[in-house]
C-alpha cells in the first residue's frame, strides 16, 4: 500500500477505482469528499500519475460526489453514422481514422501510415468502427489515443509486494512511481524470480491509502 495523494482537480478522493486495461479505454470511478460540481474534462492525480478524463457521469450524496471518469474524451463511446471511402490508387488509413477521431472529439498519434483501398463505415459506436480498422489501440495517461501496441518497458524504480494471488494471476504491490506501472510494463519480484509481464494495472483508492493490483500474463512455476 501506499500513502499517495489522489485528487480529482484539487478535491480530495476518498475512495476510488482506476482500471487501466492492456487496450482500449481505461476508467475510473471516484468519490470526493465534497458536492461540488465535476468539471467535463478534469484531471485526476495518484501520486506521480496524472490521468486526462472526461465526465462519463456523477451523482452527489451526503456531501460527497462520485463521478465515472473514462479516457480521453469519451468520444469513442459515441454513435458515428455511415461514411464510404473509395481510392483506386489507396489512400491513407490515417485519414479515416483522423476523420473518426474528429467526429468524435477524440485526439490521435499515428505510427506508420498504411494504405487502403476503401472502407465502408457503418452506423454504430465509434469504438466498433475503431476495432474494425486497426488490430490495437488504446489511451494514454494523458487522454490521447494511440494506435498500435503498447511499448515493453521495464519497471526499474523500487516496490514491495504485499501480497501474491498465483491462481488469479496477481501482484499487489506498494510503490512511489506509480506512473511507472502501466500495461505491457515487465518486472521481477525478488520474491518469485521471475519476468512478469503486465495485462492490466487496477489502483484501489480507500481514505487515502492506495493498492496497486498488477495482473500478469502467464503461469508461476511451480
Amino acid at each position: 500500500m501506499s500513502d499517495a495523494y489522489a485528487s480529482l482537480d484539487g478535491e480530495r478522493v476518498i475512495t476510488g477505482l482506476v482500471v487501466t486495461p492492456l487496450r482500449r479505454i481505461w476508467t475510473a470511478d471516484v468519490t470526493i469528499a465534497s458536492p461540488a460540481a465535476i468539471a467535463e474534462r478534469p484531471t485526476l492525480k495518484i501520486g506521480n500519475l496524472t490521468l486526462k478524463a472526461a465526465r462519463y457521469r456523477a451523482a452527489s450524496y451526503g456531501g460527497s460526489r462520485s463521478v465515472r471518469l473514462v479516457g480521453g474524451a469519451a468520444g469513442w463511446r459515441k454513435s458515428v453514422g455511415p461514411r464510404a471511402y473509395k481510392s483506386p490508387v489507396g489512400l491513407p488509413l490515417a485519414l479515416v481514422l483522423q476523420d473518426l477521431a474528429s467526429e468524435v472529439g477524440e485526439t490521435l498519434q499515428l505510427g506508420s501510415v498504411e494504405l487502403i483501398k476503401g472502407h465502408v463505415r457503418t452506423r454504430g459506436p465509434a469504438s466498433r468502427v475503431l476495432d474494425a480498422l486497426v488490430d490495437s489501440w488504446y489511451v494514454r495517461p494523458d487522454g490521447v489515443t494511440v494506435i498500435g501496441a503498447r511499448a515493453a518497458t521495464k519497471i526499474t524504480t523500487p516496490y514491495t509486494v504485499t501480497s501474491i494471488a498465483g491462481a488469479d494471476g496477481r501482484v499487489d504491490v506498494a510503490t512511489e512511481d506509480l506512473a511507472a506501472w502501466q500495461p505491457a510494463s515487465t518486472f521481477t519480484p525478488p520474491i518469485l524470480g521471475a519476468e512478469l509481464t503486465i495485462s492490466s494495472v487496477i489502483h484501489h483508492i480507500q481514505d487515502g491509502i492506495i493498492r496497486t493490483e498488477a495482473l500478469f500474463d502467464g503461469g508461476l512455476a511451480a
